[in-house]
């Protein structure tokens, strides 16, 4: 039992560390896509309209793709 335990154990960590390593690149990503948007000068444009980001909204999440009106449709656009 102490062995099946052990194991359950071991994956239960690699699960969390799946899932932080997963985050983690999420979030690299974001910003790497941020950096590009403000070497092409599309940073602060909605991906979605074509309209500004709203300034609050980029001051809470620098790497937004879209205003408040189709922040809701962030989590369609292509990665």
């Amino acid at each position: 039992q102490a062995y099946v335990d052990l194991v359950a154990d071991a994956v239960e960590e690699w699960d969390e560390r799946a899932s932080l390593v997963a985050t983690l690149e999420r979030h690299y990503n974001d910003i790497e896509r941020a950096l590009r948007k403000i070497e092409n000068g599309t940073f602060g444009i909605c991906e979605i309209s074509g309209a500004p980001i709203e300034e609050d909204r980029l001051d809470a999440n620098p790497t937004a793709r879209t205003n408040k009106a189709h922040m809701n449709d962030e989590g369609t656009l292509p990665h």
